[in-house]
């Protein structure tokens, strides 16, 4: 899913870091493709920052 997000110029390779996929690894397969699936079908906009953007769809993860 982060190379169909890359393709379609919803995230840049250049914006993204080990951090983010780091981050993104540690994460249930099914909350990560949630996440980089709501990316590509639902939002459709370029990410200028990946991680900042990862952070913030990660929060009401955690909580529940």
């Amino acid at each position: 899913m982060v190379e169909c997000n890359i393709s379609f110029n919803y995230l840049n390779e250049y914006n993204l870091c080990e951090e983010f996929f780091s981050l993104l690894y540690q994460q249930h397969t099914g909350v990560s493709l949630d996440i980089l699936e709501g990316i590509f079908y639902s939002r459709k906009k370029w990410i200028y920052k990946p991680l900042t953007y990862l952070l913030s769809e990660l929060r009401p993860w955690q909580l529940s």
